[in-house]
């Protein structure tokens, strides 16, 4: 580290210092005075400008720098506060400064300033900069607890833990760490394996959770032993051919509802039906047409041109119902024909999955051997059942499919 020499401090309405300006010039300098003359607001000004607090390590917050009247309150609230410090670092000079003001502001519809916080500027060497690249610079000169123990006869004392303390102290007196100790002896090797990149701290907490963590496992174990127990008494007082009975009555009820919703979705009776009264309402309407051009030859005797023009526009009409029947057929056999190819490989998915062992929905542990042919037979009776439920729902599709395609043979029969 630099040697920082300190040629001159700068300090404006801080705390009972209105104007103060201290030239050093690096030199060894003492300050003395009767009590509450300001010798220690002095350091708490270069301790404020470095770091932000004062020279107990109190923050903003909780001390105030502002020059205050007898009654305690603040003497000018316009005042700006400044603190300049030009150090000699190594060989180089270096200038900080920081000032400290009240923000006041006037809010909309009043006409009354209040008062909105507190506001700082940083300049190194007279630039102004942000608050971290300012504190940056500070710390590339000395961090905080090095200052205060170079500059407070009792922060090494008080002002840190024990354990940053020792950490001085080994520094200073280049004691080895924890894995180099441990290097020395072989009886302590197998430790040194176990902790890896780890410190001894850190493995020590390591094993401090491991411990907690089997602790809590042992106490719980018990608990979910008794659970376990609870609930073997519970399935052995089932009666299971009962409920394999209303499982089947289930299954079959299920298998018919599915395949009314496979109907309902399908749309295909309903579609059929539509289809249907669209092709009494085209039959029907050439029967009217045919009996009331029967009527006008009946009085008339001869048929004429306008005649044979209505019979043909007619069947011109008829003509074009019949083809939008025959479209809509087909979208509907385009629309089965992708169920039974999403059936197809929903099948193969299902019929190639296998059996991967059992576990225990209660108590989530492997099931025993006893128990994995029961579960192995349960998997196989469930994947049975359901691809029969995906080959009842192909065969649906297709008989659909059929039934479409013979509407279309009788739609282009009648075309024709």
């Amino acid at each position: 580290m630099n040697s920082i020499k300190i040629k001159s401090l700068y300090l404006e309405n801080f705390k009972c210092h209105r104007n103060l300006r201290l030239t050093f010039d690096g030199r060894d300098v003492s300050v003395y005075g009767d009590n509450a003359t300001g010798k220690t607001s002095i350091y708490d000004a270069f301790t404020w400008l470095l770091f932000g607090k004062d020279s107990r390590g109190n923050g903003e917050k909780n001390i105030e720098i502002k020059p205050l009247d007898v009654n305690g309150a603040v003497l000018d609230h316009n005042a700006m506060t400044i603190v300049e410090a030009v150090l000699l670092v190594g060989d180089e000079e270096l200038s900080l400064r920081r000032t400290y003001r009240e923000v006041w502001a006037t809010r909309r519809g009043s006409s009354e300033a209040v008062f909105d916080g507190n506001t700082s500027e940083y300049y190194i060497n007279d630039v102004p900069c942000k608050r971290n690249a300012f504190q940056d610079k500070v710390h590339e000169l000395v961090d905080e607890d090095t200052f205060r123990m170079l500059t407070s006869v009792d922060h090494f004392a008080s002002g840190i833990s024990w354990q940053d303390r020792r950490s001085v102290l080994f520094d200073i007196a280049g004691v080895m760490d924890d894995k180099q100790i441990m290097g020395t002896d072989e009886r302590f090797l197998p430790l040194l394996d176990s902790i890896g990149k780890l410190s001894v701290a850190d493995y020590k907490k390591k094993l401090l959770a491991e411990k907690k963590k089997f602790t809590g496992a042992a106490s719980d174990i018990p608990a979910r032993i008794s659970e376990c127990q609870r609930t073997i008494q519970d399935v052995e007082s089932l009666d299971f051919a009962k409920a394999k009975a209303t499982l089947e009555t289930l299954e079959a009820k299920k298998d018919d509802l599915r395949a009314q919703i496979l109907a309902i979705d399908n749309d295909t009776a309903i579609s059929q039906k539509r289809t249907e009264v669209r092709g009494l309402e085209v039959e029907l309407a050439r029967l009217q047409a045919d009996n009331d051009l029967f009527r006008r030859n009946q009085s008339r005797g001869t048929i004429s041109v306008t005649d044979l023009k209505m019979e043909s526009d007619s069947l011109r009409t008829g003509i074009a119902r019949k083809m939008q029947l025959l479209g809509n057929e087909r979208s509907l056999i385009e629309h089965l024909l992708e169920k039974v190819d999403a059936s197809r490989h929903q099948w193969g998915a299902v019929s190639s999955d296998i059996f991967s062992g059992g576990i225990c929905t209660a108590c989530g542990q492997v099931l025993p051997t006893d128990r994995l042919q029961s579960a192995k037979e349960s998997f196989e009776a469930m994947r049975r059942r359901r691809l029969q439920e995906i080959e009842a729902d192909a065969n649906t599709n297709k008989a659909a499919i059929q039934a479409a395609q013979e509407r279309i043979s009788t739609y282009e029969e009648e075309i024709g």
